[in-house]
């Protein structure tokens, strides 16, 4: 899909480029002074911008059924993401980020889905409704922690009307209700762009020093890239490269203007992906391109990284429940060789995740079998819509809830949690 995106972008702006030397051309040989050519020249440039953008809005709706939104540009002082020493970006704590703006997905259909503007917490991750709870250490005492890891899948929040979405979220309101009147917490620990080795080193630096109770991994399919990736390498540096190899770009960015144009937006944000890192850090932080004809030789690593983190849940008496991944093929990318491809390694990577729960024994809740193939739960093949993020979490709570109310139980006196299990 970026290949075809980028050939159309180079299209457009090639296209453009050539209208635009041919009005030359055709200006400099017409009749009249300096002036009257530098007049028509201003004013026919403008019917053809104007037109080009009726132009280009028309086609993109009729290819993809809505018109083009444009993407904002961000200022170098208001990116919210920053190189880490260890981990491929992170967001910068307690930050910004991007403003509240519509967004649009493949299967938004009608549905108005947002993206709201949010601050990072002290661990660099957006948790809670507004994104900016802090994991307190120590933990607070009768405090039961569930901590759920993941990339874009569990870190995405969607806000339709008025109402703002997470699966953590929806889980904690779960577990609460079960659980009236204890203090169960349950922290988006999601990192949009991370594969497994960034969620892997993120728990054992950071998250493991928060004393959670549970641990909840949900991840899959961003590791299929590096997977597929020619020369492969167990630490991904074949395939993946540092946030601080292309910081600078973003600092460079700053002087390509922000126009307030359709096609211009679509060009630029499509060639020189360091606008705006929520749109482009997966293409800024890649290297080399996955041979989708190859085969998948990752797998015993991202089975390698899962069992770490489990085995040292496991050490430090923590709780896991691992999962399947849910992974949709709606009616456009049926016979797509790309989310076919992604689909098989999907399905290798669930029997891998199976596998570990049964050598391990560790509970594995089979999301992608109790998750229906509707639209109705999903906003692309993998992100889930409000619904989906509900069921998401009800299929966890019913996992999850008898080990909070065993975390519960333990502590000296507690009937009411004895009761509740």
């Amino acid at each position: 899909m970026r290949p075809r995106v980028i050939g159309l972008a180079r299209a457009v702006a090639g296209g453009w480029v050539a209208l635009e030397l041919a009005l030359v051309v055709v200006l400099t040989w017409s009749e009249g002074g300096l002036g009257a050519k530098v007049l028509r020249f201003v004013l026919l440039n403008a019917a053809v911008i104007v037109l080009a953008e009726v132009v280009f809005q028309i086609a993109t709706r009729l290819v993809t059924g809505r018109f083009y939104v444009r993407v904002p540009k961000l200022s170098f002082a208001d990116i919210y993401m920053e190189p880490h020493p260890h981990i491929t970006v992170v967001y910068k704590a307690r930050f910004p980020t991007h403003p509240s703006m519509p967004v649009h997905y493949a299967l938004s259909r009608g549905r108005r889905f947002r993206s709201i503007r949010m601050v990072t917490n002290n661990y660099r991750h957006l948790d809670g409704p507004g994104g900016d709870r802090d994991i307190t250490v120590a933990k607070p005492p009768a405090t039961v922690r569930v901590l759920c890891l993941g990339e874009s899948t569990t870190g995405n929040y969607l806000e339709m009307d008025g109402v703002v979405s997470s699966y953590p979220l929806e889980l904690e309101a779960l577990l609460r209700a079960r659980f009236p009147g204890r203090h169960v917490v349950v922290h988006n620990c999601g990192h949009g762009g991370w594969t497994s080795a960034d969620i892997l080193i993120d728990f054992l630096l950071n998250l493991y020093d928060t004393d959670p109770d549970v641990v909840i991994i949900y991840h899959a399919y961003n590791d299929l890239a590096a997977s597929l990736t020619p020369g492969f390498r167990s630490d991904y540096s074949h395939a993946r490269r540092n946030f601080g190899e292309v910081y600078h770009l973003y600092r460079k960015a700053r002087y390509i203007p922000d126009v307030p144009l359709g096609f211009f937006n679509f060009v630029v944000n499509s060639l020189f992906p360091y606008l705006n890192p929520r749109f482009g850090v997966i293409e800024a932080t890649s290297r080399g391109a996955p041979d989708l004809k190859g085969e998948f030789r990752g797998l015993e690593t991202y089975r390698r990284n899962i069992e770490h983190i489990v085995k040292v849940c496991q050490a430090g008496r923590i709780d896991v429940v691992l999962s399947t991944y849910a992974h949709l093929l709606y009616d456009e990318v049926r016979h797509s060789p790309v989310h076919l491809k992604y689909r098989e390694g999907v399905l290798q990577e669930n029997e891998q995740i199976l596998d570990v729960g049964r050598t391990l024994g560790v509970p594995v809740v089979d999301n992608f079998t109790l998750t229906p193939s509707e639209e109705k739960y999903f906003v692309d093949s993998i992100h889930f819509s409000p619904d989906g993020m509900r069921l998401l979490a009800q299929n966890f709570a019913e996992e999850v809830a008898p080990l909070v109310g065993a975390r519960f139980a333990a502590l000296p006196g507690d009937q009411d949690a004895r009761r509740a299990t």
